[in-house]
C-alpha cells in the first residue's frame, strides 16, 4: 500500500484533516489509484526540536523544515515522479528548495 510520511511543524487537527484530504485527493489524481489505499503519517515537531543547515527552526520563521518520504513499492517510476511533483505542490513555498531522490521503491522529497 502506498504511504507518505511527513515531518513538519505541529499543527491543529483541522489542518491535519485538510492536509490528509488534499494529499489523498492529489495521490488519487496523480497515480490513478483510489485514495482509500493511500496512508499518511504525520510526524510533527515543536519549535527548537529540529534543525536545517545547522540552525534550529523557531516558530514563525518563514520556511519551516519539511520532509516527505513516499513509499510506493508497486508504483511505476513515472507514476512516482508525477506523484512527487504533485504532492510537493500542495506544500509549495516561495523560494523552497526541493530535492527528489528516486530509488526503485522509495521517493524521498526534501524541502528546505
Amino acid at each position: 500500500m502506498p504511504c507518505l510520511e511527513i515531518t513538519m511543524p505541529s499543527v491543529d487537527a483541522d489542518t491535519r484533516t485538510h492536509l490528509a484530504s488534499r494529499l489523498t485527493e492529489v495521490f488519487a489524481k496523480a497515480s490513478g489509484f483510489p485514495g482509500d489505499i493511500f496512508g499518511i503519517r504525520f510526524n510533527e515537531y515543536k519549535p527548537g526540536t529540529v534543525a536545517s543547515g545547522g540552525k534550529l527552526w523557531a516558530s514563525g520563521e518563514a520556511r519551516p523544515f519539511l520532509h516527505f518520504l513516499l513509499y510506493g513499492l508497486r508504483l511505476r517510476r513515472s507514476v512516482k515522479r508525477k506523484l512527487a511533483a504533485s504532492l510537493t505542490a500542495v506544500y509549495s513555498l516561495p523560494g523552497a528548495h526541493v530535492t527528489v531522490v528516486d530509488l526503485p521503491e522509495v521517493q524521498l522529497i526534501c524541502m528546505a
